[in-house]
Formats: structure tokens, C-alpha cells, sequence
């Protein structure tokens, strides 16, 4: 079951910046130079990924790609991103971390269901 993307309410009915518990999160604990993934559910088409990073974490994140931190001294062209905190993601997407942190790192993900446009 997913949870929709809705923001809590404070006393007096008002939205508020919280967001209510996903009913979609995974945690992993991912050890130094290694790389997971796990594939966005399917129960909806368009998702809000929020990403949280253990502290001083270098996590490097791909969708639909292999994650991996840069190589070389110059500007290049990557399919991957440090530390994101928040990405729209489809359904199927296969959302991949590399930890190049130099010790294991937890990375917590909640995923909240997008109305359709």
C-alpha cells in the first residue's frame, strides 16, 4: 500500500511542513565502496523519493543507472548525484546508492505516491 503525498495539519487545520508517515520506506545500512538498489514500486505511477544520509555520508545516487562516485579531476558528464535529498522517480525506476564515505553509511528512503497531472 502506498501513502499519498499529504502534509500534516496543525490544531487549527492548518498544512504544515510535516509530512505524515510513508507507508513506503526502506533503510539499508550500505558498507563502504559498495552499491544497492531497489526498484520504486509500482502501485502508482509518479513518486516523491526523500532521501536521508547518516552524517558526513558521501553517498552517490543513479536512477536507472549504476551509481558511482566521479573519477578524475575534470568536468564530466555523470548519471549520478551526491547526496540528493528529494527526487521524483517513476514507477519501475531502479534507484541505485554507492557509498564512498570510507566506512558504512545508513541511508533511510521514503517513498509518497504523486497525484497524476
Amino acid at each position: 500500500m502506498s501513502q499519498v503525498l499529504n502534509y500534516a495539519k496543525d490544531v487549527q487545520g492548518k498544512t504544515t511542513n510535516g509530512l505524515v508517515f510513508p507507508v513506503t520506506a526502506k533503510n539499508i545500512t550500505l558498507p563502504d565502496s559498495s552499491t544497492e538498489s531497489f526498484t520504486v514500486p509500482n502501485t502508482s505511477d509518479k513518486w516523491l523519493l526523500i532521501l536521508n544520509y547518516q552524517p558526513d555520508a558521501n553517498i552517490w545516487v543513479s536512477v536507472n543507472n549504476t551509481a558511482s562516485p566521479p573519477i578524475g579531476g575534470t568536468w564530466a558528464d555523470s548519471t549520478s548525484i551526491s547526496n540528493p535529498e528529494q527526487l521524483v522517480v517513476n514507477a519501475d525506476d531502479e534507484i541505485s546508492f554507492n557509498n564512498n564515505s570510507g566506512s558504512a553509511k545508513s541511508i533511510s528512503a521514503a517513498l509518497y505516491t504523486l497525484p497524476s497531472l
